[in-house]
């Protein structure tokens, strides 16, 4: 199906009819549901959940809620328009909670910058536990032995999950 906004641009041109029903969610997939009227015994299956295709910004109903609809010309294609429960809202994308100036959350910066940590603590653990401790030698190859397997150990750089606008209480 072509993109929903240019047909939603399309029937506003074209002052074609749109229906809006509200019904019961009877199932959900990714990023459609079945829809049944509380006024029909009809079941539209295949309802989108959003009018872009796209799963980077996803709200997805509760199975058993209450949906509005707005039916395509064709009456059997349509999009969710508002949801009476959500189950679950998904976004796979760099937040910005105003569109302008605020707050930009860089999860998978920091998600990446943890995953060097959490390697780097690991190896550190490692290290210790194979470190030779030659008797009298006053802890020189012990330090030898560590400081030679962390040397080669990458940073991990935090400047990417600090954004300056957020406030931290």
């Amino acid at each position: 199906m072509r993109d929903v906004r240019s047909l939603l641009v399309q029937l506003i041109r074209e002052q074609q009819p749109v229906t809006v029903i509200a019904g019961e969610v009877k199932a959900v997939d990714r990023t459609t549901c079945d829809v049944q009227p509380f006024e029909s015994e009809v079941l539209y299956q295949d309802i989108m959940l959003n009018p872009n295709a796209s799963e980077e910004f996803l709200v997805t109903p509760k199975v058993g809620s209450t949906v509005v609809v707005l039916l395509f010309p064709d009456q059997v294609s349509g999009v969710v328009v508002s949801f009476s429960e959500v189950e679950q809202v998904t976004i796979n994308a760099e937040i910005n909670l105003d569109g302008n100036t605020n707050t930009t959350v860089k999860g998978q910066g920091l998600v990446r910058e943890l995953g060097k940590l959490s390697n780097r603590v690991d190896k550190i653990i490692e290290a210790l536990g194979k470190a030779p401790v030659a008797a009298g030698d006053g802890g020189a190859s012990f330090k030898a032995s560590i400081v030679s397997s962390l040397s080669s150990l990458e940073s991990e750089d935090f400047s990417e999950i600090e954004n300056q606008r957020v406030r931290h209480g």
